[in-house]
């Protein structure tokens, strides 16, 4: 998990990705991260382009990502 975010909560766990609520300098975040046990070259590639893909979209209801960040082998959008 990314070192500088403080987990809250785990929202959801599949057999391919964990989502937690975090907080980071008082703010708040949702963090979606691969699973690394499980995660293949094909899975870790679709979240780099879920995050290039929704990081375009412009509408005020959709969740915007922030950053994409690779961090102790762990993909974390």
């Amino acid at each position: 998990m990314a070192i500088s975010f403080e987990i809250k909560e785990k929202l959801h766990s599949s057999k391919k990705t964990n989502v937690y609520r975090a907080k980071k300098d008082g703010k708040s975040f949702i963090l979606k991260e691969l699973n690394i046990d499980n995660s293949t070259e094909k899975e870790k590639s679709k979240l780099k382009k879920e995050y290039i893909i929704a990081s375009k979209i412009n509408n005020p209801l959709v969740v915007r990502p922030i950053s994409f960040e690779e961090e102790e082998g762990k993909q974390v959008l």
